[in-house]
C-alpha cells in the first residue's frame, strides 16, 4: 500500500501532509485547492503534489526513485 512518503516530492511538503492529517487517497479525491487551502500553500504547488500523488496511485515511479 502506498503512503505519503512514496510521493516524489520535497520532505517539508510530506511533512505539512502528515501533519495536516491528509491521506494519500485524500490527496487523489480533493482538489488542489482545498489542498492549497489547507497547506497554506499555492496552488500550482499543490497541483504538482496531485500529480506526483497520481503517479504513485498508479503505479509509476520515476526512473531515479
Amino acid at each position: 500500500m502506498s503512503t505519503i512518503q512514496d510521493i516524489n516530492i520535497a520532505i517539508g511538503l510530506k511533512e505539512a501532509l502528515f501533519n495536516a492529517g491528509i491521506t494519500l487517497e485524500q490527496i487523489i479525491d480533493c482538489s488542489a485547492e482545498e489542498i492549497a487551502h489547507t497547506l497554506g500553500i499555492d496552488q500550482y504547488v499543490a497541483i504538482l503534489i496531485k500529480r506526483e500523488a497520481g503517479k504513485v496511485a498508479l503505479g509509476i515511479m520515476p526512473v531515479d526513485y
